[in-house]
């Protein structure tokens, strides 16, 4: 797609320089009337850290993650040297004074002088070595990252900085033509993804948008400028081949901003900078990668958040609703106008885990058209009354369009050798007035074991913490060939359902014949049931059924049990003639990234029936008990 457009079309268009995408330094008239309130803010952040000592990288920060298997040492450091430069350059062009430029001179000399770019759990990738080497071939996502940060400062205070020093602006060319340009050119790196038997995912969009971004720039012959746009668009477009009509990111919604929001971003960029309609280009699969973000969507920061994301899931808002307007998305905009009026009533003017400089100034030239539409009241039709992405095994439904009251469920297929993947076929959601009930955990923080064939020994990538049984002792299995089937829904307007077999996600040796998911909402009584169907075709172990929640549940008799919930009491009904209900805790207090989402607590509910059988038919009813009985549903 994008490399047939580039040979018909774009290839004569380009020429080194031509990227124009947000205005320089000099071009005051833009930068001095940015919002009063913004400009205040992006001056206070860079005020704060004049006369900032620049941390370097150790070898110690990088050779942690292999002596004790923890990234934390590296990422703050990362992020103490990319945030503080992003800040410090933005903030000299909103207020043009030149206070800024000693901190940032000593910010880029810095990233020039460090051996390497590469994050320390991404040397894995190519070799041994557990500390980089000066000439080793890196381009990883941080290497991509901080190639386009100093392309972007070029850009933005080129003049200023030859002004200070030409040896500046020469020191970014000559680091990123060695580190990201040459090395682009010459080398395949994996996640290009022109060699198969490699993993297609956020990598490929976010590196490759960072090297159009730094080529466009920084490139100066047109030859090798032609080549690297070329290289990129065949790039993308393997990226975009992964995908099915739904549209759906098999790497969650934690991850659809690095993957698929990226690879819609780079469309939009591309149509910008050459001036080209991408109308025909922009098909039903591509409306429906960006459409899939509300099609998960649960309420404000929930989402069916399958795979490596949090549990908790804030969500870009200028980046939101530009893609929208790209996409004509009405509800997209919507939903970003929404994340931005609850920013902004947080106080948060930019809201992402690092810095990114591109993201942050799409968010400032945004800013005051998101918040002029912010004062008028927005259409929720975001929040749908069903979704189905057919091809993916995956199926959501509430209440009502356009409100997070009452019941929302959720269920989720496809096949266990998904980018990021969990042990999940057939995880269930279950949420009450966007409040969580029934819970996907996510992934907590990174270690060495995280990407390592030691994965599925972590607690959080295991089908049993994904309200999902063991059976004949054997929980699911990771692999492609582990998936689920028959995917079937359906929506009456009063009761919603889908169901799906994912008897093939157990291994051979569970000796499953059949174990059919189903999940159901009826709108007119209020109430969820969660139904399993399993058959095995011999028994030689012990089964029991899994069902994991936010807050703390407890027994109030048999075949009955409880869960608070701020609107009332959530209950939980089953067969106590066929199951025996008892309750686990586990403690999140060691886990920054899980505590943030869930708190330092999640239970699970553990089923075991009375009788070990080789067919079971059990059902859960999930229902709301008001305290004031009276209240309305």
């Amino acid at each position: 797609m994008l490399y047939e457009l580039f040979r018909t079309e774009l290839q004569e268009k380009t020429m080194p320089g031509m990227f124009s995408k947000f205005p320089a330094y000099e071009d005051r008239n833009k930068w001095d009337n940015l919002d009063k309130d913004l400009r205040a803010h992006i001056i206070r952040e860079a005020e704060e850290i004049i006369g900032y000592r620049w941390p370097r990288f150790k070898a110690s920060d990088y050779a942690d993650y292999y002596r004790n298997g923890s990234r934390k040492s590296y990422d703050e450091v990362f992020k103490a040297v990319f945030d503080p430069l992003t800040k410090l350059a933005v903030a000299e062009c909103v207020e043009g004074k030149g206070r800024f430029l000693d901190d940032i001179a000593n910010g880029i000399w810095a990233r020039c002088e460090d051996t390497s770019w590469v994050h320390t759990g991404h040397l894995q990738h190519y070799g041994e070595e557990t500390i980089p080497i000066p000439d080793g071939e890196y381009m990883d996502l941080r290497c991509c990252s901080t190639g386009m940060q100093l392309a972007m400062i070029h850009r933005l205070l080129g003049s200023r900085l030859r002004e200070w020093s030409p040896v500046l602006t020469d020191r970014i060319e000559k680091e990123i033509k060695v580190r990201i340009l040459d090395r682009y050119i010459k080398t395949d790196q994996w996640w290009t993804n022109f060699e198969e038997g490699h993993t297609i995912n956020n990598w490929n969009t976010h590196c490759n948008k960072c090297v159009i971004v730094t080529a466009l720039i920084i490139e100066k012959d047109r030859d090798r400028l032609l080549t690297i746009m070329e290289k990129a668009c065949r790039s993308l477009d393997i990226f975009l081949s992964i995908y099915h009509e739904d549209g759906a990111c098999n790497e969650g919604p934690g991850y659809w901003k690095g993957a698929s929001l990226v690879f819609l971003g780079s469309l939009h960029l591309i149509a910008d900078i050459y001036g080209t309609d991408l109308n025909e280009v922009v098909d039903n699969r591509i409306r429906n990668m960006g459409n899939y973000i509300y099609k998960v969507l649960i309420y404000e920061d929930w989402y069916m958040g399958y795979a490596d994301g949090n549990g908790r899931n804030p969500m870009y808002d200028a980046k939101l609703f530009i893609t929208g307007d790209f996409l004509g998305d009405r509800r997209m905009m919507n939903m970003a106008l929404d994340v931005f009026k609850r920013n902004e009533a947080r106080g948060v003017f930019y809201e992402n885990f690092i810095y990114d400089i591109y993201d942050y100034l799409e968010y400032i030239t945004a800013y005051s058209k998101l918040k002029e539409k912010s004062c008028d009241a927005t259409d929720r039709s975001y929040y749908l009354k069903n979704a189905v992405l057919a091809d993916s095994h995956i199926f959501a439904a509430r209440m009502e369009e356009g409100s997070e009251k009452g019941f929302f469920i959720g269920i989720k297929g496809g096949n266990n050798d998904e980018s990021h993947n969990h042990n999940d076929m057939g995880c269930p959601y279950v949420y009450y007035n966007g409040e969580p009930v029934i819970i996907d955990v996510g992934a907590g923080m990174y270690t060495i074991k995280t990407f390592s064939p030691e994965r599925y020994d972590i607690w959080t990538m295991q089908s049993g913490w994904h309200s999902l049984p063991e059976l004949n002792g054997y929980p699911q299995s990771a692999g492609e060939n582990f998936r689920s089937e028959d995917f079937e829904w359906k929506d009456d307007g009063t009761v919603a359902s889908a169901s799906m077999d994912v008897s093939q996600a157990y291994p051979d040796e569970a000796d499953v014949s059949l174990f059919k998911r189903s999940i159901s909402l009826d709108r007119g009584l209020g109430a969820v049931t969660l139904e399993d169907r399993v058959v095995l075709n011999s028994l030689k172990g012990e089964s029991v059924f899994h069902i994991t929640l936010k807050d703390r549940p407890f027994i109030i008799e048999a075949g009955l049990v409880g869960i608070k919930n701020r609107d009332g009491l959530i209950k939980l009904t089953y067969d106590s003639s066929l199951l025996e209900c008892s309750i686990e805790e586990k403690s999140l207090l060691d886990d920054e990234k899980l505590f943030d989402s869930w708190g330092s607590m999640i239970h699970r509910f553990n089923f075991k029936p009375l009788k070990q059988s080789r067919e079971y038919l059990l059902r859960f009813g999930i229902s709301l008990e008001r305290e004031n009985q009276n209240e309305q549903q």
